[in-house]
Parts: structure tokens; C-alpha cells; sequence
């Protein structure tokens, strides 16, 4: 059965009739494919440093498999526009505490005065 592969998950025995269906079973149970899995039970049985001494371009072409690189480039993007208009409004809303705390002495000084 299952062409000698087998799919243990919760402790149930989720082995189809043939490898190709069994491993159809695993990538929709886990959610991933081969080449993931493959990938991730390599670098699970070695030393991580491989990674984490990798080139940029190594380290780049290793993720992509796992997430697409226009993915981590337009999430670059968004999280350098949303950093941009964060600062942005930082500096506007300093800009209104420093007027209105301008105006809040001028009343105190009146009001001092009066």
C-alpha cells in the first residue's frame, strides 16, 4: 500500500493506495509542496549556518522558493511607504503641538496679565 510511502498525521494513518496520491495527501494536509518540504527537512537536519551565511543573492534564492521575491519586494515597498506617511503625519502632528502649545502659553501669559 502506498508504494512505500507512508503519511502519519495525529497519529492517524493517512497512506493512500499509491506514493503519487499519498503525496498529494501531504501537500494538502501540510499545505506546502515537495520542493518546500523537501527544503525544510534539509535544513532541518543540517546545520542552520549555511543559511545564515549565505550571500544575499543565496539567502534570496533560498527564500524565493518558500515566498516569491516580488512578494518580499512589494512588502519592502509597502512597509517603506506606510514608514513614509507614518513620519509624515508624525511631523504634521508635532507641528500642531508645537502652534497649539504656543497658543496655550499666550492665554496663560493673558490670562496673567488680566
Amino acid at each position: 500500500r502506498g508504494g512505500g510511502l507512508a503519511f502519519h498525521l495525529d497519529g492517524k494513518d493517512l497512506t493512500t493506495q499509491s506514493a503519487k496520491e499519498t503525496q498529494l495527501m501531504i501537500d494538502e494536509k501540510l499545505g506546502v509542496g515537495t520542493q518546500i518540504l523537501a527544503r525544510t527537512i534539509f535544513h532541518g537536519q543540517h546545520a542552520i549556518n549555511g543559511l545564515l551565511e549565505a550571500s544575499d543573492v543565496k539567502l534570496k534564492e533560498e527564500l524565493s522558493l518558500i515566498v516569491p521575491l516580488s512578494l518580499w519586494q512589494d512588502a519592502t515597498s509597502l512597509a517603506r511607504n506606510r514608514a513614509r506617511a507614518a513620519a509624515q503625519n508624525a511631523s504634521e502632528l508635532s507641528g500642531m503641538i508645537t502652534l497649539r502649545t504656543s497658543d496655550l502659553n499666550d492665554l496663560k501669559r493673558r490670562r496673567d496679565v488680566a
